[in-house]
């Protein structure tokens, strides 16, 4: 799939568009139309603000610390050590601002919980190890 997805992203003009629907406004338990303003409100990036915040996040990933996700049925223990952590600063997304990594393959060791239906991952626990 990479070639058809680098051809798609680098040679062809497109666009994904997400519209604030009752469902989804039902899935973030809110209102209609507290969640249509909360939605569009996310699409106004403040970017500037942003890349302070992203460029301490950024350094704090090139620190090869190990790394660990911990919340609700999910505990995961992870090593970055090594991998670039890279910026997105709305040049291609919006609304964008994060900052992203990925793990060292074998490196990750625990479980996520799914608190609801995944189409791409069957089991309501997964467990890791690395």
């Amino acid at each position: 799939m990479r070639p058809i997805q680098d051809h798609r992203v680098q040679k062809t003009k497109w666009v994904v568009l997400r519209w604030p629907t009752p469902a989804m406004a039902q899935l973030a338990s809110m209102s209609t139309e507290a969640f249509e303003d909360f939605f569009f409100e996310s699409l106004h990036p403040r970017l500037p603000q942003a890349s302070t915040g992203n460029e301490r996040a950024k350094k704090t990933n090139g620190e090869n610390r190990p790394g660990r996700d911990r919340g609700p049925g999910t505990d995961l223990r992870f090593s970055i050590k090594k991998i670039p952590a890279v910026i997105c600063g709305g040049d291609r997304n919006i609304p964008d601002g994060e900052v992203f990594t990925a793990p060292v393959r074998d490196s990750v060791n625990g479980f996520v919980t799914f608190n609801a239906p995944n189409n791409f991952i069957r089991a309501r626990a997964l467990i890791i190890s690395g």
